[in-house]
C-alpha cells in the first residue's frame, strides 16, 4: 500500500527499516500486525484466560 507521508515521518521510517535491516514495507506490516493482535488480545482476554492462553 502506498501512503503519502511527510518528510519527517518518511525519514524516521527509513531509519527504522535500515536499523532493523528490513524493508520499509516490513516495518509497516509489523506495526499493523502488532496493533491488530493487541486489539484482539484485549477483545478476547476473558476467553483466552478461561482457555488458559492469557
Amino acid at each position: 500500500m502506498m501512503l503519502r507521508i511527510d518528510e519527517r515521518l518518511e525519514a524516521a521510517l527509513t531509519a527504522l527499516a535500515d536499523a532493523e535491516g528490513v524493508s520499509r514495507e516490513a516495518v509497516q506490516h509489523r506495526a499493523r500486525v502488532q496493533d491488530s493482535t493487541g486489539r484482539m488480545r484485549e477483545r478476547w482476554a476473558a476467553v483466552l484466560k478461561r482457555l488458559g492462553g492469557a
